[in-house]
């Protein structure tokens, strides 16, 4: 991409081209470090379009899908915001890289309260012409909690801290200012245990939907519970 690399035993120095400097890369394969692939791809956005085109593939990150969300899904629909144009292959991403010309992202990142994401879009962010809110930044202390004030103290990027009062208030949360629950608790255990019970006070007491898996079941099958193991047995269930 451009960039200067000079390692050691214990450690990698990477210096960055001019500001707008990164070239796309053609082909890549991260296999071997899946968990990489979304800061490359922020990376690609801001990938300045040369001869050889703009488009920066990345392949081998299957696995990417089944993580703390769909991860190529996200960084498709989350670069979108930014003017990014991106293509989900079978087993990657392909990002058209626009340089420094990114657009405002208006709605802020939603990070799906993914650790990687929110790290990756605040690389991305750094780079925005205005500022970029990211949601559900809490999600960066499951890997390092200490990640906001490295940013702030020793790399200078200005951060503010955003109420969640006044992103419902400016409709950041969900569409005409409604809020938006962005995270989901499950209820796991034996039957009888009382999941349903429980879930029913958790509902109530959050304000979060309630959805219980026997009744969405009944309701896509067509049939109760004792009928869909009385005709399908219970590996059918």
């Amino acid at each position: 991409m451009g960039c200067t690399v000079e390692q050691t035993e214990s450690s990698t120095t990477v210096t960055g081209p001019i500001r707008g400097g990164l070239k796309p890369i053609p082909e890549v394969d991260m296999e071997t470090m899946t968990d990489a692939f979304l800061t490359a791809s922020v990376l690609a956005a801001v990938a300045t379009p040369n001869k050889y085109g703009a488009t920066t593939r990345i392949g081998g990150i299957a696995n990417q899908r089944v993580k703390e969300c769909d991860r190529i899904r996200a960084m498709k629909d989350e670069l979108a915001k930014f003017g990014v144009v991106c293509r989900e292959t079978d087993d990657g991403i392909e990002i058209d890289g626009r340089g420094l010309d990114l657009k405002e992202a208006k709605e802020g990142v939603h990070c799906y309260d993914d650790h990687r994401v929110a790290m990756s879009f605040t690389v991305l962010a750094a780079s925005a012409p205005t500022s970029t809110l990211i949601l559900e930044r809490e999600c960066v202390g499951k890997t390092w909690p200490g990640w906001w004030d490295v940013l702030s103290q020793t790399f200078k990027v200005k951060l503010e801290g955003v109420e969640p009062q006044a992103l419902e208030k400016n409709g950041a949360n969900g569409s005409n200012g409604t809020s938006r629950t962005t995270k989901s608790m499950f209820i796991i255990g034996m039957r009888g245990a009382g999941k349903t019970t429980t879930g029913g006070w958790a509902s109530r007491i959050l304000g979060w939907p309630l959805v219980d898996l026997d009744t969405e079941l009944e309701a896509r099958v067509g049939m109760t519970i004792p009928e869909l193991i009385k005709q399908r047995g219970w590996q059918g269930f």
